[in-house]
């Protein structure tokens, strides 16, 4: 459960958590146990998976696992991405859920601390969105993962406080840059919600550094796959 400050109390709240995922049903299955060590064991989870030809072997993952799972697709990476945010948009509202929480599998929580920050940064109610913000050059040890800090925001992993974008403001929104172009970055996932950011989510947004690079001398609180090797 989460939490925030109301009216000088802390009141619990509840949290849904969709993953999504391409192809890769090892990344599904420790995303969904992490979340669990990290939210407990009750918390609410869909997995969001773009078809593949793994999609089968991901539903019966899920049947296995307990939780909830949708597919549509096929589509590309950026459009996929926007889809489980969708999705766990949608998947928020029918849990009745007080806060959303999308990861996609290239990024992982690792510690019950990750859901202490996010408590944190959510006490403020005036607080509708947090994600990462640049990723710092010298963080990233794959060379096919230098193009990240380009990006002034991830979005491998989202945090929205239910009721301030609908699920349909968000595809309608995706889909408008994607028809109507105006950059080579408009079909971005990041392109998209550094927009928000600036419009929609305008003095409501916390970029969380806990979430954007690791603290020199601790032990890792999140795994990225940009960040991270596969050792760790």
């Amino acid at each position: 459960m989460d939490w925030k400050a109301h009216a000088g109390s802390i009141v619990f709240v509840k949290i849904a958590v969709t993953i999504g995922t391409y192809l890769l049903e090892q990344f599904v299955h420790l995303n969904v146990l992490q979340c669990r060590h990290v939210f407990g064991e009750s918390v609410p989870i869909l997995i969001s998976d773009d078809v593949s030809q793994n999609s089968t072997r991901i539903r019966d993952l899920a049947i296995q696992l307990d939780t909830w799972h949708v597919v549509s697709g096929p589509r590309g990476h950026f459009a996929g991405d926007q889809a489980a945010a969708v999705n766990a948009l949608a998947f928020a509202e029918n849990q009745n859920a007080d806060m959303c929480l999308k990861v996609s599998q290239r990024f992982m929580l690792a510690e019950p601390a990750c859901k202490e920050i996010i408590e944190r940064h959510f006490a403020d109610k005036n607080i509708w969105l947090g994600l990462p913000g640049r990723i710092p050059a010298h963080s990233i040890k794959r060379v096919e993962s230098r193009f990240f800090a380009n990006l002034s925001v991830l979005t491998d992993v989202l945090v929205i406080r239910t009721g301030t974008l609908s699920p349909q403001q968000l595809k309608d929104r995706y889909e408008i840059r994607v028809r109507n172009p105006r950059t080579h970055i408009d079909k971005l996932a990041e392109s998209c919600w550094a927009d928000l950011m600036d419009t929609h989510f305008s003095t409501h947004t916390v970029q969380m550094p806990e979430f954007t690079h690791h603290y020199p001398g601790r032990n890792p609180i999140y795994l990225r796959k940009a960040q991270n090797q596969p050792a760790d």
